[in-house]
């Protein structure tokens, strides 16, 4: 789930240079003409935008690269966007009202709001408190349930569920008939008459 986020990130941010990269190659068109970026409700040109990944590790242990976008804007703010980060506001920025720095893509109808790190983030700390909670959850189970075999407090079959406490003695019912089937034939075979 958090890789299958993480990837939704990066196509988003592939989609957004291949756009970029398309009005660069575009004679009548710049990077600059299309993305603006946001920060106390005052809009500002970015100068520069680049990509760069940084390594996240998932609770599976696999690595996966995360694009981070740094954005360099005129009269030198900076901001970086990332699932993981969501600027508040550029450093030389100080009043109030601060919102999150956000890409806006300019079109003919408007803005269009694009890859706004404030509402990925708040996604990603639930997941990572969610998924935090229930391994804890599992540990601790494991811990007391172990401890309490080991105490001797529980059995072990006590742990087994029903569907296979049936199937263990539909099993042993099986097998019991099999043994009682075969000792009637063998007591009544030549060889033990004979005995």
């Amino acid at each position: 789930m958090k890789g299958n986020f993480l990837k939704s990130w990066n196509e988003s941010v592939n989609e957004l240079q291949a756009l970029l990269q398309s009005a660069v190659d575009h004679p009548d068109v710049g990077e600059g003409d299309l993305l603006n970026s946001y920060d106390i409700s005052m809009e500002m040109r970015s100068q520069d935008l680049s990509v760069s990944d940084v390594s996240n590790t998932l609770p599976d242990g696999t690595d996966l690269p995360v694009k981070e976008i740094y954005i360099h804007g005129y009269d030198d703010w900076e901001a970086t966007l990332s699932p993981f980060t969501a600027t508040e506001h550029v450093p030389n920025q100080i009043s109030e009202g601060k919102k999150a720095v956000h890409l806006s893509l300019s079109q003919v109808d408007g803005d269009f709001i694009y890859l706004n790190a404030a509402e990925w983030k708040p996604l990603y700390d639930e997941m990572n408190t969610v998924f935090t909670d229930v391994r804890n959850g599992i540990s601790t189970w494991v811990t007391n349930v172990y401890g309490q075999v080991q105490s001797g407090s529980i059995e072990i079959s006590d742990l087994v569920t029903p569907r296979v406490q049936r199937r263990r003695r539909c099993s042993a019912r099986r097998g019991q008939r099999s043994l009682a089937q075969t000792l009637p034939r063998r007591t009544s075979s030549p060889r033990v008459r004979e005995a």
